[in-house]
């Protein structure tokens, strides 16, 4: 398989993961419990093709002030992975994924494209990153 198409698929696996992070439906038959009250009303919005805001502030896994824009260069592709660093299942699956698919890749992240991963959890630290990414590159 290509490295584009290796690539793809792990973009895809990423963007399925992230679409399905939305509220659960409680009206969903066969769901044994209801979605928690934070969640009722939470919905996923496509937007296919828009660029992503650059401007977008975060911190960095050292506790700096950064923006998405920082880790785009318009030289080199940049894999960018949403998830929970805690996360008990999938956004682990996938990450872990993610990884293995890139260790079959005739391009080294870092070297040839980014992988920028992001938490969706706003409570997650950025010790709790430094250590997932530690780990991450360990593997």
């Amino acid at each position: 398989m290509t490295f584009a198409l290796r690539l793809a698929a792990a973009v895809l696996a990423v963007t399925a993961v992230a679409g399905a992070r939305g509220a659960p439906d409680v009206t969903t038959p066969g769901r044994m419990e209801p979605a928690p009250e934070e969640l009722v009303g939470v919905d996923v919005s496509e937007h296919p093709n828009a660029a992503l805001p650059l401007d977008l502030p975060f911190t960095d896994e050292n506790g700096r002030a950064v923006r998405l824009g920082d880790y785009f260069d318009g030289r080199h592709p940049v894999v960018l992975n949403l998830g929970y660093y805690r996360c008990p299942m999938l956004c682990g699956l996938v990450l872990d994924g993610l990884v293995d698919t890139m260790k079959d890749l005739d391009w080294e992240a870092g070297a040839e494209f980014r992988v920028v991963t992001v938490s969706i959890d706003p409570g997650e630290t950025p010790t709790l990153a430094k250590a997932k990414k530690q780990n991450t590159l360990r593997a």
